[in-house]
């Protein structure tokens, strides 16, 4: 019966722990909202398929990249405006401005009417690191 009940309180322990971080990563991203205000470089090594890593700093061009290909770059100028660079993730029309949304770990980005329109769902967002998987709505 001990084992049992040794057994059922690490269980529950577990749970507790897995859903405090849960809540969190949540809150995390709220909180950080004014830092995603400003500059994001894409970081091209640690970006894959729909996975994208941008960083607060550029990403500076090795002797083995193309020197012809630029990587994007999206800054958020303010609480509900952007601007991008070499965005790649659009098959519609898009502008180079447009305005977003931020709710809890999703970042919708408008290229406004007739544009295209991506969602950006946060994975892992520092003070210099944004993590997210795009996708074209």
């Amino acid at each position: 019966m001990k084992t049992s009940n040794y057994s059922l309180l690490l269980l529950l322990f577990v749970i507790f722990s897995l859903s405090t971080k849960a809540q969190l990563s949540t809150s995390q991203v709220a909180s950080n909202k004014k830092q995603l205000i400003g500059n994001w470089y894409e970081s091209p090594k640690e970006s894959n398929g729909d996975t994208l890593v941008f960083r607060a700093t550029k990403y500076l061009l090795t002797a083995t990249d193309s020197k012809a290909f630029a990587f994007s770059a999206i800054n958020f100028i303010d609480n509900t405006s952007f601007k991008i660079e070499y965005w790649r993730w659009c098959t519609k029309p898009y502008a180079y401005t447009g305005s977003y949304t931020n709710v809890n770990s999703q970042i919708n980005l408008d290229f406004g009417a007739g544009n295209c329109s991506n969602s950006l769902t946060i994975l892992s967002f520092e003070k210099d690191f944004l993590k997210v998987i795009i996708k074209e709505n």
